[in-house]
């Protein structure tokens, strides 16, 4: 019973919403309707194809403030505990120490069975 049942199931595609649009490939028959921040001229909706504009120049940020923007470290308790320069990391902050610190492990593991032939 379970075999002609799952023999059935194969039969049935994916239920797709009905703006989904139909087409051959994804860059000439997806619209792009929203962009932040809008770039000036740039005209929307518009297939992701022919989606072309310069972005504005900046310079990169400090780690500090990067963490300070998504809300990644608490430095007001790290002084009260550790002295001026300590913090707190919190929330995403965590997750990107983890993150970092994962990546970290998996390449010396890979030093390690180069070095041991593997």
């Amino acid at each position: 019973m379970e075999a002609e049942r799952d023999k059935l199931l194969s039969k049935l595609g994916n239920v797709v919403d009905p703006e989904v649009p139909i087409g051959q490939d994804e860059d000439t028959h997806n619209a792009v309707c929203r962009l932040a921040p809008h770039p000036p001229g740039l005209l929307l909706p518009q297939p992701v194809g022919s989606l072309r504009y310069e972005l504005p120049a900046a310079k990169p940020l400090k780690h500090d403030e990067l963490l300070w923007r998504i809300g990644g470290f608490d430095d007001e308790r790290g002084r009260k505990v550790a002295g001026h320069r300590g913090y707190f990391l919190t929330n995403a902050g965590v997750l990107l120490n983890q993150v970092g610190r994962g990546n970290e492990m998996i390449l010396q593991n890979k030093e390690v069975q180069r070095d041991r032939g593997r």
